[in-house]
């Protein structure tokens, strides 16, 4: 008998208060249609990056809009009918921005419906495929898992620094009607983990690999993985995985003479549309930069300012993305940021950092820098991270009690000097402010352990 396999194609119904994330399969498939041939498996891996890449994830909400704003990049908006301008307050449960949290839930548990329909046919039909090409098929099958339930996790549940023992996300591995229990942040990590080792394993027997920052590779489940050790607080691995991602010659830092931004790219999205992207996001008055705070964030010699802003009618206009035509997920930059904040040894955090800053057309460290090396870092944090929601992941990953993305001039009083200082918003209620509601109208799994009520 011929087996069905059904494929989300990002329709998720969620209805009832009692179940995390039921899905209604929406659409079954025979066999033969899409898994009886290699190219079948392969149109739905790439299926699942172009549906990355949308503007309700990685091409808008996930990277230069939602994220940045709770990150504080942008200058706060009068426009009360735009949804994120509650997003500037963390007013995530106003009915204008709160279908706009929930969308992002729905459509990455969609993507990864689909990345299961491939994991669950894929060993039983390895003979139709050519070459290694089934190692390296499921690998990245295994690595779109693994990334979507990451930022799931960073999303809708507490960072391991909040709790680690907390109710974290279901972590849904196979198309079935029974329904994953949501289970703890810590385990979610480890689940993660596993998914990206077995991944790894694979891409070992895939025969002349070459660097597609556009695939999911070795290298960039390895700069993921330090990601994830990262953010759980497990340094001393970050700092292996982020060392070995740039050893490799995958991805190079720019040359600051001569800079050519998608070099750096470790992981990225091909997106064709990469400039209506970045105007629908940039055009609205709500994503608006302070010209004068950018002129403190980066230094005048920074490459990064004049590479990724234009001045266009008098206002600072990111142009980031239109320099590559892709959505950069991972970088190289990123590992030397993570190498220069886990290596174990002062000089080790210098020389890391040293090679970034001079690759970004800065100075290496005085002894200033030195002495105060994590706002050094964070510094550098803010500046790289524009435009790529990670900063507000930097925020949530340490608990932090306040962001200070942005500089002003002061008047020190009692040496009528002008100095740079940050500008300190404190992060009132944490719990609400870091962790995303989950859509409770919907069919869900396990038991829900906060509640929320739209305004």
């Amino acid at each position: 008998m011929k087996k069905l396999i059904y494929i989300l194609l990002l329709a998720i119904t969620l209805s009832s208060c009692n179940d995390w994330l039921d899905v209604e399969l929406k659409s079954e498939i025979r066999q033969e249609r899409i898994f009886s041939t290699e190219d079948g498996y392969k149109q739905v891996v790439i299926g699942n990056y172009y549906n990355m890449s949308q503007t309700g994830l990685y091409g808008g909400n996930l990277s230069m809009s939602l994220l940045d704003i709770l990150a504080k990049y942008y200058e706060e908006s009068n426009d009360l009918d735009d949804p994120f301008y509650y997003a500037y307050s963390y007013d995530y449960m106003n009915e204008k921005l709160v279908n706009q949290i929930y969308s992002s839930w729905s459509r990455m548990y969609s993507i990864i419906a689909n990345v299961n329909s491939v994991l669950d046919n894929i060993d039983e039909d390895e003979a139709i495929f050519t070459s290694t090409n089934y190692f390296k098929v499921k690998a990245e099958a295994l690595m779109q898992r693994a990334f979507l339930h990451f930022d799931l996790l960073r999303l809708y549940a507490p960072s391991p620094a909040m709790d680690n023992e907390a109710p974290g996300i279901p972590y849904v591995t196979t198309l079935q009607s029974s329904p994953f229990p949501q289970i703890p942040v810590g385990e979610v990590i480890e689940k993660v983990i596993g998914d990206i080792d077995e991944a790894i394993t694979l891409f070992e027997h895939v025969e002349d690999e070459a660097y597609n920052k556009f695939y999911f590779t070795n290298v960039s489940a390895r700069a993921l993985k330090a990601r994830v050790y990262l953010y759980a607080n497990m340094n001393t691995l970050a700092f292996a995985e982020a060392k070995y991602v740039i050893e490799n010659e995958d991805a190079s830092l720019i040359d600051p003479n001569n800079p050519s931004w998608g070099s750096e790219d470790i992981f990225s999205l091909n997106v064709q549309n990469v400039e209506s992207l970045t105007e629908a996001a940039f055009g609205r008055d709500l994503l608006k930069f302070d010209s004068d705070q950018f002129g403190l964030m980066y230094e005048g010699t920074d490459v990064r300012l004049t590479g990724w802003f234009k001045t266009d009618g008098g206002e600072l206009k990111n142009v980031k993305y239109t320099q590559v035509n892709s959505l950069p997920l991972i970088r190289k930059g990123e590992m030397y940021l993570i190498a220069a904040e886990c290596a174990e040894t002062e000089s080790e955090k210098v020389a890391f950092m040293n090679t970034f800053k001079t690759h970004r057309g800065l100075f290496e460290l005085d002894d200033d820098q030195i002495a105060d090396f994590e706002t050094t870092l964070f510094d550098e944090y803010v500046r790289e991270y524009i435009s790529e929601g990670q900063l507000w992941f930097y925020y949530k990953r340490l608990n932090a009690d306040e962001t200070k993305t942005h500089k002003r001039e002061e008047l020190d009083w009692m040496t009528w000097e002008w100095v740079v200082k940050p500008i300190v918003i404190p992060i009132e209620n944490k719990e609400e402010v870091y962790i995303f509601p989950i859509p409770v109208n919907e069919l869900t799994y396990g038991e829900i352990t906060r509640e929320w009520t739209i305004n």
